[in-house]
């Protein structure tokens, strides 16, 4: 009994796209005028990864490849079925050396490990990836900032809630430094997560950080305030009859506009008691 042929799948037109003149080229081209087709647009994701990993084995195999999809599966290095057949029926692959039967065998090869191949469980966010997640979310609320819940982000505040660190302290964190780096062009880029919420010290040192208070805008009556309680501290709660002249000798040299940063003092009332 003669062994029966062996089948081989190649890439359509191949030759015509890649101009390499040596085999196994250190790389493929791929045209962007694959995004106008409408058959590649039509692809699951997971046939899209396998046509571009196909096309990287068929420079390898001279555009001959083993019509096995086991052994196509091996070779790109995926771990769920690889559909050879949608891939010939959309005109991408093309069968040499063996039938329609043998394209439907592998079909039906790709539909039972399909049917084998079962996917984990829907990942589940943990509670203390939660709370790293709304953490970065305060982060960006508070700083104008626009952190993802990435891995590298994540991996700070993780490590920090083992330590014993919560939500609250990592808010009080981000608010203490805000409070000193926010308005500053330098510090500000050090508002993101890998320097706020990295390891002790730094870590317990902002948390301690006492926030740095606005001082308010100056204004006329600000001004006044704060002279007349340098005269109560110099000349006590009475009222005194020369206040005025006090006043005249003990205020700043002028700023040559007839007053300093705009406070005239002696507009302040002559009152015999505060």
């Amino acid at each position: 009994m003669s062994k029966p042929e062996e089948s081989f799948i190649s890439v359509k037109n191949f030759e015509k796209f890649q101009h390499y003149k040596e085999r196994c080229p250190p790389w493929i081209k791929i045209h962007r005028s694959i995004f106008e087709d409408y058959e590649f647009e039509s692809l699951q994701d997971s046939s899209k990864l396998h046509l571009v990993l196909i096309w990287v084995l068929a420079s390898q195999c001279d555009n001959k490849i083993r019509a096995d999809p086991q052994w196509i599966k091996r070779k790109i290095g995926v771990k769920g079925p690889v559909d050879i057949q949608v891939l010939v029926d959309k005109g991408f692959l093309l069968m040499e050396g063996g039938c329609v039967q043998d394209a439907s065998k592998m079909h039906t090869n790709a539909d039972s490990e399909a049917e084998a191949y079962k996917p984990t469980e829907t990942y589940k966010s943990t509670e203390a990836e939660k709370v790293a997640m709304e953490a970065i979310e305060y982060l960006n609320s508070v700083c104008g900032k626009k952190y993802t819940p990435v891995k590298d982000n994540l991996k700070p505040l993780l490590a920090r809630q083992k330590d014993g660190y919560g939500l609250d302290d990592f808010k009080k964190v981000v608010v203490n430094m805000a409070s000193h780096w926010k308005g500053c062009s330098k510090m500000n880029r050090m508002l993101r997560p890998s320097t706020l919420f990295q390891g002790n010290p730094k870590f317990e040192g902002y948390l301690n950080s006492a926030p740095m208070e606005e001082e308010p805008p100056k204004t006329q009556a600000g001004e006044n305030l704060k002279t007349i309680k340098r005269w109560r501290e110099k000349y006590g709660d009475r009222g005194v009859s020369n206040r005025s002249k006090h006043a005249v000798n003990d205020r700043p040299a002028d700023d040559g506009e007839g007053a300093v940063g705009g406070l005239v003092p002696t507009v302040v009332p002559e009152v015999e008691t505060w």
